[in-house]
């Protein structure tokens, strides 16, 4: 996804972006009282996309803290906005190094441990899934055959 629908993305939730002098090692922040996204005014490129959508999705979520949890859901949302299955796919055929991956797909390490947290639940559940379907299926035969 691109800076601009990113910004348009926000525009469709009715949330603020603004860009703002921050704190010292803060990149931005959601504020969910008046719906508004603060950017470090330094920010750029990849740095502001990432940003961008974290602070998205925390604004998605309406978060009001930061915690552990809200986090790892912002950076969920970032990693399906940012990420997609085929780029993933490519970037992890050329090497196994998780911060080569990252680089190619131009996010950071946590976006991309996020992503994989993700594609590690969807594999889980498809795996449960046909265990489900295994086993009724041997079901179906013990039954025909007895």
């Amino acid at each position: 996804m691109t800076l601009g629908s990113l910004y348009e993305h926000a525009a469709a939730i009715n949330v603020c972006v603004k860009h703002v002098m921050l704190p010292t090692g803060m990149q931005g922040r959601y504020l969910d009282d008046i719906r508004t996204i603060e950017l470090a005014h330094q920010l750029s490129g990849g740095s502001e996309i990432c940003t961008l959508a974290h602070e998205l999705g925390h604004a998605i979520h309406r978060h009001r803290h930061s915690t552990e949890q809200t986090e790892r859901e912002a950076d969920e949302i970032a990693a399906q906005l940012l990420i997609t299955d085929e780029a993933y796919a490519r970037a992890e055929k050329m090497a196994e190094n998780h911060s080569f991956i990252a680089r190619e797909l131009g996010v950071t390490p946590p976006i991309l441990y996020a992503y994989q947290r993700i594609l590690d639940r969807s594999r889980y559940h498809r795996l449960r899934a046909l265990q489900v379907e295994v086993r009724e299926y041997s079901f179906t035969l013990t039954k025909e055959i007895a």
